[in-house]
């Protein structure tokens, strides 16, 4: 049976593949958007920050791209809403900044931690699954 017989093969591949390259990336790089603004904010270094903001453009880039090819459809994605709600916004901002600071990073930092045999990092990844299991079944 081939990759290309079976999809769920070539999206679990290709998924651990790019998942594999985020976590080499990330331990050899400490990419991590807490450690980008702490960075900016407390030393003046703008690299970290501008590494993840470069890593976000590509993303959006990419998305775009991919919707404009056809490939995937933007009209039923969560993020997209006629409606913004501001109070949300800057409340859930405030309860995940105030999250990653106890946390001791984001979740990718978090996951190459936990990587490295961290237990703490275990408990984060624990709670943020959490997290966003119940938020799914809310939806």
């Amino acid at each position: 049976m081939s990759a290309v017989d079976n999809p769920q093969l070539w999206l679990t591949v290709c998924g651990l593949l790019i998942g594999i390259c985020f976590g080499a990336l990330v331990a050899q790089t400490n990419f991590c958007a807490m450690g980008g603004v702490s960075d900016l904010v407390l030393l003046g270094d703008g690299r970290r920050m501008g590494a993840w903001l470069l890593a976000g453009a590509t993303a959006v880039v990419g998305t775009q791209a991919l919707a404009a090819a056809g490939h995937v459809t933007l009209a039923n994605a969560i993020y997209v809403t006629q409606h913004l709600n501001w109070l949300g916004h800057i409340a859930g901002g405030l309860a995940f900044g105030i999250g990653m600071v106890l946390a001791g990073g984001c979740v990718s930092r978090n996951l190459v931690r936990a990587g490295r045999g961290d237990v703490r990092a275990l408990v984060v990844l624990a709670v943020v699954s959490l997290s966003a299991l119940s938020h799914s079944r809310a939806g």
